[in-house]
């Protein structure tokens, strides 16, 4: 069987779940072949080779080259060959692993809950032992603080499907935890200039910009927070699921309703049972100023 890797490290990680998860329930005796798909895009790199360094459930990594003529032959070819199978976005379907055979070339993101908690004995070990590699030590940073994960960038072209989480709230969650706590704040972004209207008001004791860390440095850090109050990212969810069920977050915060006009219900896909949902507020112009390019 064949799974494709793509988009950000949030959902490769969905996609890395989703064959563990299908190993778990069909006690596969063979390994899994990763495909590394090319999106062309510099904000959207391969970023789990680490990973399955970590992970022995895997044959081999393959990588396909979609722009290209060959490329694109060779996944023509793969397709003829292996029975294509693609899985809904958003919805646990408990019933997939049975219709998956081995030769079956499985293409998703596979964005539930429910595939992580149900496989998280076998895939939490193995990120927790690459994560443990992840060098922050030059990072200045106190031991305790309020993560926020602020997700411009790319949202620039999505904002009347997927939105962009406005100021209010960052703040309304913000005000609920600084009534128990006064931890200072530390923010995360993949753009600092699109991020300005909500530093202004949440006006953060530590910043992190794209050009400061890693991605893998950025999931770890925003693992560590004592609260951490995500964007509607994968990204920031993921964060959120490895620090709480390492017992270092405390509470999590997560935006409800994940998207603001997304062409397939989202429900409650990523409202993992101890997380904490409040109301999405979504910022309401078409652009915002910004440095982020996409290729």
């Amino acid at each position: 069987m064949k799974i494709s890797i793509h988009s950000g490290l949030g959902n490769q990680l969905f996609q890395y779940t989703f064959f563990h998860y299908v190993m778990l329930k069909k006690e596969l005796k063979y390994k899994i072949k990763i495909i590394s798909s090319d999106t062309s895009r510099r904000d959207r790199s391969f970023e789990i080779s680490g990973l399955l360094n970590y992970c022995s459930h895997h044959s081999e990594i393959n990588s396909e080259n979609n722009g290209t003529k060959s490329g694109v032959f060779m996944k023509l070819l793969t397709n003829y060959f292996f029975q294509f199978k693609e899985v809904n976005e958003f919805i646990f379907d408990e019933k997939a692993p049975s219709l998956i055979t081995r030769f079956s070339r499985v293409h998703g993101y596979f964005q539930n809950w429910k595939y992580v908690d149900a496989s998280f004995h076998i895939i939490g070990p193995e990120i927790d032992s690459f994560v443990k590699t992840v060098d922050v030590s030059t990072v200045k940073i106190p031991n305790r603080y309020i993560g926020i994960h602020i997700r411009r960038g790319d949202n620039l072209y999505t904002l009347k499907t997927m939105g962009s989480l406005s100021s209010k709230y960052y703040k309304k969650i913000l005000l609920k935890i600084n009534k128990t706590t006064s931890l200072p704040v530390v923010v995360f972004t993949d753009d600092v200039k699109g991020a300005s209207d909500v530093l202004e008001i949440v006006s953060p004791d530590y910043l992190f910009g794209p050009s400061d860390l890693t991605v893998w440095q950025t999931l770890k850090l925003m693992s560590n927070s004592e609260y951490l109050i995500t964007a509607n990212s994968t990204f920031s969810w993921w964060a959120a699921i490895l620090g709480f069920k390492a017992h270092r977050i405390k509470k999590v915060f997560i935006p409800d309703p994940w998207f603001r006009a997304w062409k397939t219900p989202v429900s409650t896909a990523f409202q993992f049972p101890s997380f904490e949902t409040e109301k999405a507020e979504f910022i309401q112009q078409d652009h915002f100023d910004t440095e982020y390019r996409l290729n």
